[in-house]
């Protein structure tokens, strides 16, 4: 076990996680030492679970002891340091002979790294390159969410940009960029929070 990546563990089946047994793994993966978290000793494991995740794994781990099956799940945790990082666990429950949950035992590993790379790949998919503004794309499928009845009213505004192609052509494309990026800066800056904005077209 000292060999696995991540952590692995034997806990209570409890709101606190009270861990039974981890591997040496722990200090890596959370910056506590094993003794830190078993029997909840100085923290708990929920503790170090981020707060909006709580109550979500709770009721995944609810749904896989009813059906009796594994438990794959991603969330943050915060570790000794406040140091944000993702996770990934994979458990089961442990059932007694009368079929109760005896405990809970699994690996957690840290997916930080690949979490933000799927972060970076979003991002890049869904926003334009030039203003960082949403592209096209992501536009397209908003409004494909958006049209339902329970979102109405709702508003579209289109705007142009006049003499782009002038002002490239008199002071080259370089301060062309730079008119659409400063459009953009004021356009974002006009809007609400849940407000979309797009660039729709290369100019």
């Amino acid at each position: 076990l000292s060999n696995l990546p991540g952590m692995a563990y034997r806990c209570k089946y409890d709101p606190n996680w009270t861990m039974l047994f981890v591997s040496d793994g722990c200090e890596d993966l959370t910056g506590y030492e094993s003794s830190d978290l078993c029997e909840n000793s100085q923290v708990t494991y929920s503790e170090l679970i981020n707060p909006e995740y709580r109550d979500y794994l709770w009721e995944r781990w609810k749904d896989a002891i009813s059906a009796k099956t594994i438990l794959k799940e991603e969330y943050e945790i915060k570790t000794a340091s406040g140091e944000s990082k993702w996770v990934f666990e994979q458990g089961q429950p442990i059932f007694d002979e009368e079929g109760n949950v005896e405990a809970l035992e699994g690996l957690i590993v840290d997916i930080t790294d690949r979490k933000r790379k799927e972060e970076e790949i979003l991002y890049l998919n869904n926003h334009d390159y030039l203003t960082g503004i949403y592209n096209r794309q992501f536009l397209e499928t908003e409004k494909s969410k958006l049209d339902r009845e329970d979102c109405l009213p709702l508003s579209i505004l289109i705007g142009d940009i006049n003499g782009l192609k002038l002002v490239n052509d008199a002071f080259g494309h370089m301060q062309g960029d730079r008119l659409i990026q400063k459009t953009a800066e004021i356009i974002k800056g006009c809007c609400r929070e849940n407000d979309i904005v797009a660039r729709t077209g290369g100019d």
